[in-house]
């Protein structure tokens, strides 16, 4: 039967009834152990069957508990100083410590046991996860003798799980009974003249019957404290009496039955014969002559030892005094070290700017002298290159009317005329070169001068055929853009396709764009997209590309406004270049693979720094209205304490008004702090007091307040009160008082309850 540890939580009535059955019958055998007693039956063989009992009853009856992984406790994995090191509590001892002996007398053994159950006790009541924080206290790493091979425990394997088994224990034992144990902490000295692996090796030895029975222990092996006797090596020793195997990480198997016997005087005279056996046995091994005996000095027959009481605090008290001496010396030293690097600062401050200004009158001289030197060749230069442009200008607009003309003048027979004529020439200087060869052959044994003639004829051939060659290819090239221009406007077909493809491309919102030699082309990872196929097919056409060019501009637009309203930030820098973090997941997908692009970079800048622009008009805006909120509130406040004050002054004037004001003031105090929340609405309409209220919890305290003088008198100069006036929403209840109807009296009555202060009279 495997259980949670939320199903612990729970007050599981399965693990809450196998308690009470063997709690039941722990009890009955008792009670017939108390009547064996006391009729002197009981012999060796009963107690052999009833042990026998005891063992294959808590075999048969046990639990199993497992702390699923979302349930492990979260524990940092050092012991927070703040729970267990107080500077206080070192000044709080005053027990009574053993005299240390350096001979080779026998010393009685002193330890310390304390049992702590869920009752507690009237010094120390028991708090809940008591035992954690024990576990947690006495494994901290600044105590520990020898680091994290200073601790050892069979119920897990590291701090984690021992703190999530002894909250579930606690559990456990919470269903067994009130008042059941939950642990027991033993604090044991351990001989300082043994070395530290000796003691670690006692350690082990005091543990392992602990282990063998099953029961469930801690054991922390801690260093002398630091203001205490520095031969207080002790072992911390935190123990449970109810049986577990641990199953694994995080599930353990336990026993109905406990072995409380342990705990019991009996069982405490067991385990410090135990101690004392095992210590005696680590000095024997070491070839030291002290010994440890577990009788007192009086079974001993042997006069009280002396005992020191308080010998821990003086030294504490001396150690803090020193401590306090160190840090007084220690602050002066700071203040003196902060004065001078402060001075240290200042000197590096006034340096950095005497230099930075040293360098930038020199900068100043180099750039004037410059200046003054280049300028002139500069304004000449300038002057030559305008003019140069404008040339330029003028020969390039030139070209391009002609570019027109002849585009618009060749045709297919022009274009193979001059391809024909091309060949020919081709053809002449080919045999041109050929006969020149020929002469430069013949001619090697001629004169030098004859020689460069014909190397000269040679060049200039290569030069005119390489001419021509390359004119030759760009006629041919020509050619075939005309025969498919040609080709494009006699197919109407070919022209309504283009026009499909650009309106069907046109309702995306974005294209996935990538720059081509030429304008733009569709992304290899997106052409095969159904409304992209055909817009790829016929990239090289001025219609696509316009397309093109008007989805790439609307791309950067949208990266330019993406700031608008986002609570983050549109870009950040990665690697030395911005990526986009909060666009729309289209507009992300097309952003992305051209986010290298100058002009996207320049988008996605303006847009981080419109948001940066945002944020900060926003904080100035909240700010502000921050400001004029706590302005409102003042002025609310200060209107209250005015009405306050009246009401007060008007109950005094009033005949047992203190007394009625007293009897509403619970009332009224109600009705003032919803009305200085802005929670509630008074408004005088006539002869008729109308409330608006979030909710309706006003409406009786409104009733009795109207019933009075002094109440209504309240009410009024709340309605007439401007700043205690809020905002109402149309959602909010509403519910009215009519105000009484009054009329003048001529009599000279005297006053009594139920009249106004002006001797106006009820009808």
């Amino acid at each position: 039967m495997v259980r949670s540890y939320t199903s612990i939580e729970s007050q599981s009535c399965q693990i809450a009834a196998l308690c009470a059955e063997v709690r039941s019958a722990r009890n009955r055998a008792a009670r017939a152990r108390r009547a064996d007693r006391e009729a002197e039956y009981l012999n060796e063989t009963t107690r052999l069957r009833r042990d026998k009992a005891d063992r294959e009853l808590e075999r048969n009856l046990r639990f199993r508990v497992r702390v699923e992984d979302h349930e492990h406790p979260r524990i940092s994995g050092r012991t927070a100083r703040n729970l267990f090191h107080r500077p206080a509590d070192p000044l709080q001892s005053a027990k009574i410590k053993a005299k240390w002996h350096d001979g080779s007398s026998i010393q009685s053994l002193y330890l310390q046991w304390s049992a702590r159950g869920l009752s507690g006790s009237k010094a120390r009541a028991w708090k809940p996860g008591e035992a954690d924080r024990h576990a947690r206290y006495i494994l901290r790493e600044d105590a520990l003798e020898i680091g994290e091979d200073g601790w050892s425990t069979n119920i897990g394997s590291d701090r984690t799980e021992v703190v999530a088994f002894w909250r579930a224990l606690e559990q456990v034992e919470a269903l067994n009974r009130k008042n059941a144990n939950v642990y027991i902490s033993i604090i044991l000295p351990l001989p300082h003249q043994l070395s530290a692996e000796g003691r670690s090796d006692l350690v082990d030895s005091i543990a392992a019957p602990l282990a063998a029975r099953g029961l469930p222990f801690v054991a922390a092996q801690h260093l002398p404290d630091e203001g205490g006797d520095q031969r207080n090596y002790h072992l911390h020793l935190q123990v449970s009496c109810r049986p577990m195997v641990r199953v694994r990480p995080y599930e353990w198997e336990f026993s109905a039955a406990t072995h409380a016997g342990i705990n019991s005087p009996a069982g405490i005279r067991m385990m410090r014969r135990h101690f004392v056996r095992q210590m005696n046995s680590a000095l024997e091994k070491a070839g030291l002559a002290r010994r440890y005996t577990h009788l007192t000095r009086a079974e001993r027959g042997e006069p009280p030892g002396e005992m020191k009481r308080g010998r821990g605090d003086q030294n504490r008290i001396a150690m803090l005094s020193r401590r306090r001496d160190d840090l007084e010396r220690l602050c002066s030293w700071a203040k003196r070290l902060v004065a001078l690097s402060q001075k240290t600062d200042a000197l590096k401050n006034r340096l950095a700017a005497m230099k930075q200004r040293l360098q930038l009158a020199q900068r100043n001289e180099l750039d004037q002298f410059c200046l003054n030197q280049v300028c002139p060749d500069l304004y000449h230069q300038r002057y030559v290159l305008l003019e140069r442009l404008a040339g330029q200008k003028a020969r390039l607009e030139r070209a391009s009317q002609f570019r027109e003309e002849l585009a618009a003048r060749f045709d297919r027979h022009i274009l193979a005329l001059g391809i024909q004529r091309a060949l020919g020439h081709r053809d002449r200087l080919t045999q041109a070169y050929e006969k020149l060869a020929e002469r430069f052959e013949g001619a090697r044994s001629t004169a030098f001068a004859e020689r460069e003639s014909l190397a000269d004829g040679i060049a200039k051939g290569k030069s005119a055929l390489a001419y021509f060659t390359s004119k030759q290819e760009q006629l041919t090239t020509k050619l075939q853009r005309a025969h498919l221009t040609s080709a494009t406007r006699a197919d109407p077909e070919r022209l309504a396709a283009i026009t499909n493809a650009v309106e069907e491309a046109r309702q995306r919102n974005f294209i996935p764009l990538v720059r081509a030699e030429e304008g733009f082309a569709i992304h290899p990872n997106f052409a095969g997209e159904h409304d992209l196929v055909a817009v790829d097919r016929f990239e090289a056409e001025s219609a696509v590309q316009e397309l093109h060019a008007a989805k790439w501009h609307a791309m950067l637009n949208a990266i330019k406004v993406s700031h608008k309203g986002a609570e983050r930030e549109p870009a950040v820098e990665i690697d030395g270049m911005l990526r986009q973090t909060k666009l729309e997941p289209e507009l992300a997908t097309v952003v992305e693979i051209v986010a290298a692009d100058q002009e996207v970079q320049s988008a996605l800048q303006k847009a981080l720094a419109g948001w940066q622009e945002q944020q900060r008009l926003k904080e100035i805006e909240d700010k502000k209205s921050a400001e004029l909120k706590a302005s409102k509130a003042m002025q609310r406040s200060e209107a209250m304490e005015r009405v306050k004050a009246a009401v007060v002054v008007e109950a005094e004037s009033q005949p047992r008004g203190t007394s009625r004001l007293r009897a509403i003031s619970a009332d009224l105090e109600k009705m003032f702090s919803a009305v200085e929340a802005g929670t509630l609405s008074v408004v005088r309409r006539d002869t008729t007091i109308e409330f608006r209220a979030v909710d309706r919890e006003l409406v009786q305290a409104s009733r009795r307040i109207m019933a009075t003088d002094i109440g209504r008198y309240a009410v009024q100069k709340l309605s007439v009160t401007n700043e205690l006036r809020p905002s109402v929403d149309f959602s909010w209840s509403s519910w009215g008082h009519e105000l009484p109807t009054v009329r003048p009296t001529t009599e000279p009555a005297p006053r009594r309850p139920g009249l106004a202060k002006d001797g106006w009279e009820r009808d």
